[in-house]
């Protein structure tokens, strides 16, 4: 699929809105843009009314002022939402953008039906010291100082076989390495992003969170869990203790696919997320 055509919202959030039907919103997550979500679109908006946006910082949305996190990006999404006047919305989301929906369906529990969470974060808790080391890494000046080989290394690592469809992570990654004033701000706001998923973590409200949700996760994800930090944990245990602490959770694993589980497993998270909302779930 070709990125389709982005409008702008009144508050400078871009997105594409394609489709009619039930409203999804699309929620992407960190070092990424809601182009991850376009094979999704390209199949689901045959069904539904399918809304994916670049949050603010991100692809061709306004640039907020730095430090930015989850509280400040539900509150974008929230005025969003009521901007666009949507309507008994499902919300999906990938890694941070899962976290982000997670606290907005704590905080504003009568705006969404259901909820799909694909590698979410928020499911992994850690300790002061953890927080402490996983900041340390992120710092923007190791992130400014990565060679170009570096930085593609580290999208490879996101998936179990990097599809042509990912392609866009790399170029706009790159695109971004060669304008310094671009690509300093880019290490800010993922460093923020991150201090904020650390710094507001949701776990301990997900038995507050009384929507169905459906979690899928690439049975060989190199990012959920921290491998240097929890070992002996896998993506499957993660996602269980996750998917436990809600009161209606479905659970999926997808074989063969990494992080960004949308852009290996495209076929079957679109599958599952139609039998989802319409009822006909089976993870078998």
């Amino acid at each position: 699929m070709s990125n389709p055509l982005q409008k702008k919202s009144k508050s400078g959030i871009a997105y594409t809105d394609i489709g009619q039907g039930k409203p999804i919103l699309f929620v992407h997550g960190l070092a990424s843009s809601g182009k991850s979500f376009n094979l999704n679109l390209e199949r689901l908006s045959g069904r539904y009314r399918c809304i994916s946006i670049d949050l603010p910082g991100y692809g061709n949305s306004f640039r907020p002022p730095l430090p930015v996190g989850i509280a400040f990006y539900v509150r974008q999404l929230v005025h969003f939402i009521n901007e666009l006047e949507i309507k008994d919305v499902t919300f999906v989301g990938h890694s941070m953008g899962a976290q982000i929906i997670l606290k907005l369906l704590f905080t504003h529990p009568t705006m969404a039906k259901h909820a799909i969470l694909i590698a979410p974060a928020g499911f992994e808790t850690f300790t002061e010291w953890e927080k402490h080391w996983i900041t340390s890494i992120a710092n923007p000046e190791i992130l400014k100082n990565l060679t170009i080989e570096q930085a593609v290394q580290n999208i490879q690592a996101n998936f179990y076989r990097l599809p042509a469809a990912a392609q866009f992570l790399i170029d706009d990654r790159i695109r971004l390495m060669q304008s310094p004033y671009d690509y300093d701000f880019y290490c800010q706001l993922i460093f923020s992003n991150t201090v904020s998923m650390l710094d507001e973590p949701i776990f301990e409200h997900l038995p507050h969170i009384s929507q169905p949700i459906l979690v899928i996760f690439g049975q060989e994800d190199q990012f959920i869990p921290n491998r240097v930090l929890h070992p002996l944990e896998t993506s499957e245990t993660i996602a269980r203790k996750g998917c436990e602490q809600l009161p209606h959770c479905q659970l999926i694993a997808m074989p063969e696919a990494g992080h960004f589980v949308m852009l290996e497993q495209p076929k079957k998270v679109n599958e599952a997320i139609h039998a989802f909302l319409e009822g006909k779930f089976t993870d078998d």
